[in-house]
């Protein structure tokens, strides 16, 4: 997975609001099961450190064997 991941993303300044999306071909799987693998990737990867995420969505869908996906952005937290 981290040699898939695109090599010119820019992380925002901290704090983050970030957005996973993950494509499940089975009902039974876990939405949160996914988040700390992924979410400590993404840190290795672009050189963050993840106890700056204040905010998260996150988010499952059905598709297809075959057709499993995961989406994800990462955004400067925005306090209001």
């Amino acid at each position: 997975m981290l040699f898939l991941l695109p090599n010119d993303l820019v992380i925002p300044e901290p704090p983050f609001t970030v957005y996973y999306e993950f494509g499940f071909s089975s009902r039974a799987s876990d939405l949160d099961n996914p988040v700390k693998p992924f979410q400590d990737i993404l840190q290795k990867r672009y050189k963050f450190d993840d106890k700056l995420i204040e905010e998260m969505l996150v988010r499952k869908k059905k598709v297809l064997k075959g057709k499993e996906y995961v989406k994800f952005e990462i955004k400067t937290y925005e306090n209001e």
